[in-house]
């Protein structure tokens, strides 16, 4: 009897442990012993948990889910602060991540690793024309493409432009990392943009898993979706990425100039071998297609949807295409300096579509200080991105969308620091300069031959559907009328 209640002991006190918070560290609210507040989150829409306990307890707060302690942040300056510091550049870990190996990729690697990586990929995106004129080719290609096969098909009728629009972008990074174009009917990307899709739907349940991770060894798998989720996120490698790595490397001289991404990283691998290997190598062209086409083209589907939705908005972009850039020529990314007001809208598409509300999660790799308060390492840090963006002492009246917001008096962009759709630091996206090339383009090619209008008698009241990790509009048709 003494043993059992010595255990029980033991049980409490080391609950009671794992409960507390560290001394100095941020208020936040009550938690759950072994879950925290895992189960307060809607599971549709995680962050609305965040921004209420935002609410109560400001703008630095912490919170516990699971056993893992999570260190909130919605100011801007404090933000820039922490994610500017070398100790902020971990990532959230455990078994489920483990699991499906996205450590092996650019989003979720850490250390050595990731610096050698991020390198890698950045140096070959800008060498294959990130941010620079031969871009702009690749991207008005798709533009083009995306006008004469999908919207003038339609002229006139309504159009839902979901998945070509996903096409469109995923075939912008594609050229760059296999040296390939896909038709707008390829069944192997429709294929993979549907089961990205059903990750997300499927992933709902297994939030929690990676949440609270002792659930997995406690309650069935298949409750969780596990096995599912797996497959699905594995399916683009299995399907696509590896038949093309395949033909490449049968294909492979590496006494030639590389052609694609591809080739490099097969260079690469002949003189580190260990480092760089096939599943670095697929994760890592999964993390690009993710991170730059879901983004972009969710951000484009809120374009689209706020242009029908604000018809003199999209009137005031045409009529500074028609006087900046004229019918003779396509749009360039050279004319965005003469066009504040198309640049201010897609600010405010990117503050009020507010894409990933949560940012991606970043992990102390030490401790250390912000706003008063001891970070202790291996602490979560998220950043509370639609606090920042809907907060009105940034943007006042943030439900409303007003891209004039972004212009000051004498009508000239007004950039604001609390704007952050690509995160900020040391792990700021690597692929913005090519994303916001592709917004501004797909916006001011499409605008300067079509107008766009929601469906007569619809009208979408620009709330978001329920979609795991990626804010996107409640589901819409446009119907394009051709310019003359």
């Amino acid at each position: 009897m003494l043993t059992v209640v010595l255990i029980i002991l033991l049980v409490v006190a080391w609950v009671l442990y794992k409960n507390k918070k560290p001394k100095n560290c941020p208020p936040g609210p009550v938690n759950i012993p072994l879950v925290g507040r895992a189960f307060a989150m809607n599971q549709n829409h995680p962050e609305k948990a965040f921004v209420e306990w935002q609410r109560q307890y400001g703008p630095l707060y912490s919170v516990k889910m699971g056993s893992d302690l999570m260190v909130v942040i919605s100011d801007p300056a404090l933000l820039r602060e922490a994610f500017n510091k070398p100790a902020s550049t971990g990532r959230m870990a455990g078994p489920v991540l483990e699991m499906l190996g996205v450590q092996r990729g650019l989003i979720f690697s850490v250390g050595e690793d990731w610096h050698v990586r991020r390198r890698f990929t950045l140096f070959h995106l800008r060498n294959f024309g990130m941010g620079k004129a031969r871009l702009e080719d690749v991207i008005r290609e798709q533009v083009d493409a995306f006008l004469e096969h999908v919207v003038a098909p339609s002229e006139g009728q309504p159009l839902t432009i979901d998945h070509s629009l996903d096409l469109a972008v995923v075939n912008i990074i594609w050229g760059i990392v296999a040296g390939e174009t896909m038709s707008m009917k390829d069944t192997r990307v429709l294929d993979i943009l549907e089961k990205n899709k059903s990750v997300a739907d499927k992933a709902k349940r297994l939030n929690i898993a990676v949440m609270v991770p002792w659930l997995l060894k406690v309650l069935p798998r298949s409750l969780f979706r596990l096995d599912e989720v797996i497959e699905l996120f594995n399916y683009p490698k299995t399907h696509l990425i590896a038949p093309v790595l395949e033909a490449h490397r049968r294909d492979f001289d590496p006494t030639s100039e590389p052609r694609d991404y591809i080739e490099c990283f097969l260079l690469e691998q002949r003189s580190d071998p260990q480092r760089f290997t096939d599943e670095v190598l697929a994760r890592s062209i999964g993390d690009m297609f993710s991170a730059g086409s879901d983004t972009t083209s969710t951000t484009l589907r809120w374009a689209f949807c706020l242009l029908c939705a604000r018809p003199e908005a999209q009137r005031r972009i045409q009529a500074e295409i028609d006087q900046v850039v004229g019918a003779s020529r396509p749009p360039s990314a050279a004319d965005r300096q003469q066009m504040p007001f198309t640049e201010a809208f897609l600010m405010e598409t990117q503050r009020f579509g507010d894409i990933v509300p949560m940012g991606v999660l970043h992990s102390a790799e030490q401790e250390f200080e912000l706003g008063g308060y001891t970070i202790p390492r291996g602490t979560i840090l998220v950043s509370l991105l639609r606090a920042i963006h809907r907060n009105p002492a940034h943007f006042p009246e943030p439900e409303q969308f007003k891209p004039e917001r972004f212009l000051d008096r004498e009508g000239r962009v007004r950039p604001s620091k609390a704007l952050m759709p690509f995160s900020v630091g040391k792990r700021s996206c690597l692929g913005e300069a090519m994303a916001r090339s592709e917004l501004f383009l797909f916006l001011t090619c499409a605008l300067q031959r079509y107008s766009f209008a929601f469906p007569a008698g619809f009208q979408h009241d620009l709330s978001s559907a329920d979609r795991l990790g990626v804010t996107t509009p409640k589901p819409f048709e446009v119907v394009p009328t051709r310019r003359r």
